[in-house]
């Protein structure tokens, strides 16, 4: 136990402390005894002990055998002691030194071996005591009685020390036992991580990378060599769905670590030779007594999910563009009929076709978001920006839709800003997101609600931090809210919350998630606050440079020629 208690390397220098106080004291109490008290023979045995005790440590500096040089120490300095005993040391206090025995011997040997040098110490003691009282060796200068409580005082200390060597004996056995089981923890869990499928980046709470396998180097195309210890944020870019570098605060690692909660989403990273990666990536705190100590990003490959998207958005597509054809000619024969062109119809009649109608320009609706949804999923969807009044388009949107939902007597406030600038912005694009928000804010407010929709310009609302500004639009109304369990649903494909499932049986549940995904595409951001029962406001920022221009793939196919 002594072994694992202190080590080799320390061992040498504490025996080279001790002896050298050992060296210096016996050197000027024979310097004492030989020029102040004129005695001559224990001086000089003191000069002689220092003297070996020297020697031993210049022995040991080039034997390097520890366990000889602490023996003939403790040899020394126990012959010693037993001088002071008869001698008396400088006028009969030699017997003080006693009580440094126990010290060093059980410092330097340890309990076993401390406990068998105490042992000698007092036979060598007991037996001096008893020859003294026997006559066979000359009176010592001490009484029964002192030499008595000194020695059971020494005894006293002795089994105090002893009984503090085990217990800090067992309580080092015990950290060295918690720090192998540690240790055989982080390496299993190491070589788990670093055969498992995915990705995984650990930092600390600043940011700095400490860990990464190697499913991650293989998947984001950077070395653990190239993070580790440096900002993950700063070596390894993430862009969004415009190709545009992410903000660091917005980065999920960093905000996990940040918010102290998890966070998942769909990124692009662009790898060290300068090529890109679809990879769904979750960020998690690691959270410690209640402080977050740091967070672990886990990082799984998607190319060949975005490959089987691609391929069912092809489906869609191409079915949607078959499925257009006889929609058609059911709306045109419906038209025909309703006017009464071709013959008078029965009420009967007439609602029936009334209700085909109906269910065909439903049906309509339908197949034209499922093209929108298809072409975002295929980068498809073109994006010309023109120089645009936004009011203006706004404004013929809520005469579009006042129309669609007139039986629904919805008050619609209009707040525009005077000196709203016109922007570079793709006016069917810009109309569709403003179709899709204001036909949920009226489909979903109770008939007589009240929506306001608010475009103003701000120049500090932002999405990049070289941006100008941005126009904000604002559309909020009285309605039924957005229960706060499914907020974290609200823009994916075919959602819609239980709370107005029953209230409205028309809705596909596209119409957010194109919201969403056309504004991610055009480089835009759209965010909302709802309670239930009150009401909700969708916030659309469009930056004043406006949106990102994307060409159709005829543009495409003539640039590439």
């Amino acid at each position: 136990m002594n072994s694992m208690r202190q080590s080799v390397k320390g061992l040498p220098y504490i025996l080279r402390v001790y002896s050298l106080l050992a060296f210096l004291t016996l050197t000027v109490f024979g310097c004492v005894h030989i020029v102040g008290d004129g005695e001559l023979t224990v001086g000089y045995l003191e000069i002689t002990g220092g003297v070996s005790i020297l020697l031993n440590i210049l022995a040991l500096s080039v034997t390097r055998n520890v366990t000889l040089a602490k023996n003939v120490f403790l040899l020394v300095v126990l012959s010693f002691l037993a001088l002071m005993l008869i001698s008396g040391g400088t006028e009969g206090t030699g017997i003080f030194w006693f009580f440094v025995f126990p010290v060093i011997t059980f410092f330097l040997a340890g309990k076993q071996q401390g406990i068998l040098w105490m042992i000698g110490f007092f036979i060598v003691m007991m037996g001096i005591w008893l020859l003294s009282l026997g006559g066979v060796i000359v009176e010592i200068p001490y009484d029964t009685i002192v030499l008595r409580q000194a020695l059971l005082s020494v005894l006293v200390v002795t089994v105090g020390i002893s009984a503090y060597e085990q217990s800090r004996e067992w309580l080092v056995g015990q950290n060295l036992e918690s720090r192998t089981a540690l240790r055989t923890e982080k390496m299993q869990a190491e070589v788990i991580l670093q055969h498992i499928d995915e990705g995984v980046v650990a930092t600390d709470s600043k940011g700095n990378v400490t860990f990464m396998n190697r499913a991650a180097e293989k998947l984001l195309g950077w070395q653990a060599s190239d993070v580790l210890n440096k900002k993950f944020i700063d070596v390894v870019p993430m862009l969004d769905a415009a190709g545009r570098q992410v903000l660091p605060d917005s980065r999920p690692l960093q905000r996990a670590v940040k918010t102290d909660a998890s966070l998942a989403t769909i990124a692009t990273y662009r790898c060290k030779d300068g090529s890109t990666i679809p990879v769904s990536v979750m960020g998690i705190p690691v959270t410690i007594d209640g402080k977050v100590v740091g967070g672990v990003g886990t990082f799984r490959d998607i190319s060949e999910e975005r490959s089987m998207v691609h391929a069912k958005s092809e489906f869609v597509t191409l079915a949607s563009h078959q499925l257009r054809t006889p929609i058609s000619a059911i709306a045109w024969v419906s038209e025909l009929l309703l006017s009464g062109d071709i013959g008078k119809l029965s009420g009967e009649q007439r609602a029936q076709i009334d209700s085909i109608y109906k269910s065909n320009r439903r049906m309509a609706e339908l197949v034209s978001e499922m093209l929108t949804v298809s072409s975002l999923d295929l980068d498809a969807l073109p994006v010309i920006p023109q120089k645009i009044d936004i009011a203006s388009v706004c404004a013929d949107v809520i005469k579009e839709q006042k129309m669609i939902y007139k039986d629904k007597e919805t008050i619609i406030k209009e707040r525009y800003d005077a000196a709203l600038p016109r922007i570079s912005c793709d006016n069917e694009v810009t109309r569709l997101i403003l179709r899709h928000l204001l036909s949920n804010a009226m489909k979903y407010t109770p008939k007589g609600g009240e929506v306001t929709v608010r475009i103003e310009k701000k120049y500090d609302e932002k999405i990049l931090p070289d941006s100008r500004g941005s126009i904000v639009i604002t559309v909020t109304d009285n309605g039924y809210g957005i229960p706060e369990n499914v907020t974290n649903k609200i823009f994916t494909k075919f959602f819609r919350a239980k709370n107005i499932i029953h209230k409205d049986t028309d809705g596909t549940g596209l119409g957010l998630y194109i919201v969403k995904a056309v504004l991610d595409y055009v480089g835009g951001r759209v965010t909302f606050s709802s309670h239930e029962e009150s009401g909700t406001t969708f916030t659309v920022l469009l930056p004043l440079e406006g949106m990102i221009k994307h060409e159709s793939q005829k543009e495409q196919e003539k640039a590439d020629v």
